[in-house]
């Protein structure tokens, strides 16, 4: 029997936790005007928290790989993110993506 490294459950968990989390900032935004955000900001928000839990799960879930390998995967998934999202927050590269 083959073994998916992204099970049937792992997909819909990881978008509905995407989902989940940026209810705070749309929480945020009902009840201040320090928050605006469009729906691009959600839909790369969403994207970047989806692809993060999905990344970090398929990492944990590489039997193939020992401990510190999938350990090693997560962090530079963490870390990836970071970049992007520090990049689409305050450009910290300066490119066309920045936020400002």
């Amino acid at each position: 029997m083959r073994s998916h490294i992204l099970t049937t459950r792992t997909v819909p968990a990881a978008a509905l936790a995407a989902s989940m989390l940026l209810l705070i900032p749309f929480g945020a935004m009902l009840v201040t005007d320090a928050v605006r955000w469009g729906f691009l900001d959600f839909a790369a928000a969403w994207l970047l928290v989806f692809a993060t839990g999905a990344g970090i799960s398929a990492a944990a879930r590489a039997r193939s790989m020992p401990l510190l390998g999938r350990l090693a995967a997560a962090a530079a998934i963490a870390a990836l993110v970071a970049v992007a999202w520090g990049e689409l927050a305050v450009g910290l590269f300066g490119s066309p993506f920045a936020g400002t």
